[in-house]
This record gives C-alpha cells, sequence and structure tokens, in this order.
C-alpha cells in the first residue's frame, strides 16, 4: 500500500483531541483490546525494561507487568492522563527522536502498538531505534491487518470505534524493508482475532477457527516480533 502523505502534527492534534474519549472507547471495543494487550505479552515476559513508543494513556505498558519502563507519546493530553492514572510510572511527552538524543540507554523490549500506521517517515523512525537498543533487543510491533481497512472504515462512518485520524496501512513485507537497514530481523509474524466483538457461542467459535491457517491470516491483529542484532 503507497504511504499517504500527512503530517506528524496532524496525527498529535488528533490524539490530543481524542484524550478524554480514548478510554470509554477501548471499553466499548474490549474484545479488541484484550486480544491485542494478550497478543503482545506472549512476546514479553514480566520484569522486562520496556519502552513503549505511543503509549496512548498508558494501559498496555502497565499491563506488561515491567520492571522498569517509560512510556512517550507525542501528545501531551495522552501523557496527562497516564500521569493521573500511574503516577508512579515514567511518562515523557516528546518525539521518539528527542528522547533518544536525551535518555540513549538500552531497553530489554520496545513496544510499539497500533502505531506504526500513525507514522509518516517509518525510516526515520526505525532509525533511531539501534540507540535504545543492544543486541538480543526485543521489538513488537502490532497493527490492524490492512485488510480490514474497508471493513474499519465503514465502523468508522457507524461510530462504532475509534476514529484513526491520519493514517496508512503498511505491509509486512514494507516494515521489514524499511527496518533491515537498522540492524532487526523478524524473528516471528502472528495473527489473531477473527470476531473483533464478544458475542455469546459466536466468539468462542471465532477462537477455535481462528487457529485454522487459512483462516488465520484474517485475523484483525497482526504482531510481529523483531530482534536487534546490531548495525
Amino acid at each position: 500500500m503507497t504511504p499517504q502523505v500527512f503530517a506528524q502534527r496532524e496525527v498529535t492534534a488528533h490524539f490530543d483531541a481524542q484524550a478524554a474519549i480514548y478510554d470509554a472507547g477501548k471499553k466499548r471495543n474490549s474484545a479488541y483490546y484484550r486480544a491485542l494487550i494478550q497478543a503482545i505479552r506472549t512476546h514479553v515476559p514480566p520484569e522486562q525494561h520496556i519502552l513503549e513508543i505511543g503509549c496512548g494513556t498508558g494501559n498496555i505498558l502497565q499491563s506488561l507487568q515491567p520492571g522498569r519502563s517509560v512510556g512517550i507519546d507525542s501528545s501531551a493530553e495522552m501523557i496527562a492522563r497516564c500521569r493521573h492514572k500511574y503516577p508512579g510510572g515514567t511518562w515523557m511527552h516528546c518525539s521518539v527522536e528527542e528522547f533518544v538524543r536525551a535518555n540513549p540507554e538500552p531497553f530489554d523490549v520496545i513496544v510499539m502498538a497500533d502505531v506504526v500506521e500513525h507514522v509518516a517517515d517509518l525510516h526515520a523512525l526505525f532509525s533511531h531505534l539501534p540507540r535504545v537498543s543492544r543486541p538480543g533487543t526485543c521489538l513488537i510491533i502490532s497493527m490492524a491487518n490492512p485488510l480490514w481497512e474497508p471493513a474499519l472504515l465503514l465502523l468508522e462512518r457507524l461510530h462504532l470505534k475509534l476514529t484513526e485520524g491520519p493514517h496508512w496501512r503498511p505491509s509486512c513485507r514494507h516494515i521489514c524493508r524499511t527496518i533491515a537497514p537498522h540492524g532487526f530481523t523478524l524473528q516471528s509474524r502472528t495473527f489473531s482475532l477473527l470476531l473483533p466483538k464478544d458475542i455469546p457461542l459466536l466468539s468462542a467459535l471465532a477462537r477455535k477457527l481462528e487457529k485454522l491457517p487459512l483462516l488465520r491470516r484474517l485475523c484483525l491483529i497482526e504482531t510481529l516480533e523483531f530482534t536487534y542484532q546490531g548495525e
């Protein structure tokens, strides 16, 4: 898919505007966010030193039971809510470039959950990650399966999900091609959540069906695990 042209400040403005309703919207679509957290937890053992890029209101990072953690976000409103909800955490309103310039320490795990689709220049973003990585650092990228884009746009128009704002859906191939020069190697690619709503009986059936090879690739959540090998 060809990247759409948008300014990163437009993304920041969108999430600043959504911060007040963000948690309520996630609660309304709790099946999706439970599955997203589970997909990330599969790759992240407890007590890790974790950096989350695009931490939103902090729920995902806190759910990972980190030993130490830092959440950063370009939205000042999102960070304000993190600090209110989780006052013991380290939450920083800054860009990735600003963070790595001031804090060039390695993390065990870097998490980007539903972030890459809102990044105008993935190459620029990935170029900063080696400064906060060491050999063996695990990078987890989760995103919506690009096959779901028409359905997601329809759900937005029906006011059944939070609006995405400026975005595009990069493919796994595009991400791998863009991040490889920066020393990250793909270790696994998984799919989960065939039915993103809790529906009695159907949800249980969908969880069984999504394990079938032909249906697995149709699931909504795509999770990529990379390991930093060094540049």
